[in-house]
């Protein structure tokens, strides 16, 4: 039973005790303490006569010798001045009932309670009653209100400091506490569970923390929370960027171990974070319906997932990120690769595939008027054409081509022609077809002979001048599934950065 499951009256009471018997606040934990034994049947007589044995009450009256004495630190406690009349007259009374042989617990409890909820209070007692009742509000404040707590008696009664029966002083008090415990964070539930929403107000350092029951998920909401430190969100089964907001992920360590998903105009965006803090549950990322971009910002992501599903219509852009593996949906995509190895697949319409560096691999099953853009892979300055039997690696590759459809390699030499010059070289600013075989195990392209129709001549190497200047910056780039008979034959001479292909 905690201390707000009471009612008023018991938790003055109670905060009563803590003042009386000791000159402190009690603090939440131990008003919960006593509240529990209340809840149990132990009356305040009871209680009190309890702490009398304690070694805590106890030792408050050490040095004090005699009976006066001891009956002194209670009077003040209870905020009676010595030389008072007031003073005069409880000190009579509290020695006649301990003579007596009346419990002290029960005496202190009684001089509470008359100073408190008497009708028939004398007058002189009116200060003491102002300032025990003053004390009280600040004990309940500490406790109750900002349930706040101390390790220390003399922490506790520190918290009583300064106050008097004047209202200044309670003032004072309680903003000593606030600025004590820090600022309030104020948590408004509304709904019915399991679909409720914490709507948090205000201001506040440290850990917040929200424990979800059984199988509930949570939708957290960002809006007007400041904290010193980033939150940790943990086992969250999803989590809603929504609309124009963002979801920056800087150099952090990434456990996606389900998706992270961007809804409406949402962004999600992920920078600066090194091979070595991914984690291998990165799943992917998934840019849902309606989302109109994606960027992958600068920094070394490794391999690295992003799938643009559903009616995905936009671009996906991974240039800045390592190895990256990008899907197309439904729609027009644009894709484009990172700094090594990727793979590019498109979907149903016509795509624009930009691998970047490296050895890229594009992927396009249907559609007509798909766009491949690239830097391609140097191979060497060598400008003879390849005889059969030759091989070459580190290729980027396009497959899986429809055969009903057409494409467009669009190179970064501006000014090639196909097949301009002299048959059998690769000229400056030139682009030549040669027959062969590739092997997606290997990665290794064989040159055929060019005139057998058979697996060996079934797959297209491009060769082309990519550095639209004097000499020939030999680059190449494989599409598998093509033979030269699939590519559209264009006259010597003719000027253009794009080569077509069926």
């Amino acid at each position: 039973m905690a201390i707000g499951d009471l009612t008023a009256q018991q938790q003055t009471n109670l905060n009563a005790l803590g003042v009386a018997m000791f000159n402190a606040a009690p603090g939440a934990t131990v008003l919960d303490e006593w509240a529990a034994a209340v809840s149990a049947g132990t009356s305040i007589d009871a209680l009190a006569n309890a702490l009398t044995a304690t070694e805590l009450f106890v030792t408050q009256f050490d040095g004090l010798t005699t009976l006066d004495a001891q009956i002194g630190l209670v009077l003040t406690n209870l905020g009676l001045t010595n030389g008072t009349d007031a003073y005069t007259e409880a000190q009579a009374a509290f020695r006649d009932l301990l003579q007596a042989g009346t419990p002290v617990g029960t005496v202190i409890v009684s001089a509470a309670d008359y100073l408190l909820n008497s009708t028939s209070r004398a007058a002189i007692f009116d200060t003491a009653a102002q300032t025990l009742a003053n004390k009280v509000e600040v004990a309940a404040y500490y406790g109750i209100e900002r349930g706040q707590s101390a390790d220390t008696l003399a922490e506790l009664q520190s918290v009583l400091d300064g106050v008097t029966d004047s209202s200044a002083s309670v003032d004072t008090a309680k903003a000593a506490i606030d600025a004590a415990s820090g600022a309030t964070l104020t948590v408004t539930v509304t709904g019915d569970a399991p679909e409720q929403t914490l709507d948090f107000g205000g201001t506040a350092s440290g850990t917040i923390s929200m424990t979800l029951d059984g199988d509930n998920v949570a939708t957290i909401s960002r809006g007007g929370v400041t904290a010193t430190t980033n939150p940790d969100l943990d086992e969250v089964a999803t989590l809603n960027v929504a609309t124009d907001q963002r979801l920056a992920l800087t150099k952090a360590q990434l456990d996606l171990v389900t998706n992270v998903i961007g809804s409406g105009g949402a962004i999600v965006e992920v920078s600066g974070v090194t091979q070595a803090a991914l984690t291998t549950d990165l799943a992917k990322i998934t840019v849902d319906l309606g989302v109109i971009g994606l960027t992958v910002a600068a920094g070394e992501t490794g391999t690295f997932d992003v799938s643009a599903e559903g009616g995905f219509v936009g671009a996906v852009d991974a240039s800045a990120a390592g190895s990256v593996t990008l899907v197309g949906g439904d729609g027009i995509q644009r894709l484009t690769g990172g700094t090594q190895n990727d793979n590019l697949t498109g979907g149903v319409d016509a795509d624009l595939l930009t691998g970047g560096s490296g050895a890229d691999t594009f992927i396009y099953a249907v559609g007509d008027g798909s766009q491949y853009a690239f830097e391609g892979a140097t191979v060497g300055a060598d400008a003879s054409a390849p005889s059969a039997g030759d091989s070459y690696t580190s290729l980027e590759v396009i497959t899986d081509f429809n055969t009903g459809g057409g494409g467009t390699m669009t190179v970064a030499n501006a000014g090639i022609g196909a097949d301009a010059g002299t048959a059998g070289r690769v000229e400056a600013n030139e682009a030549v077809f040669v027959a062969g075989s590739y092997d997606s195990d290997t990665g290794v392209f064989t040159v055929g002979d060019g005139t057998t129709d058979d697996a060996s001549n079934a797959d297209l190497l491009v060769l082309w001048d990519g550095d639209a200047a004097d000499g020939v910056q030999q680059e190449a780039v494989v599409l598998v599934g093509i033979d030269t008979v699939g590519v559209e034959a264009l006259t010597p001479g003719f000027s253009g950065a794009d080569l077509f292909f069926a």
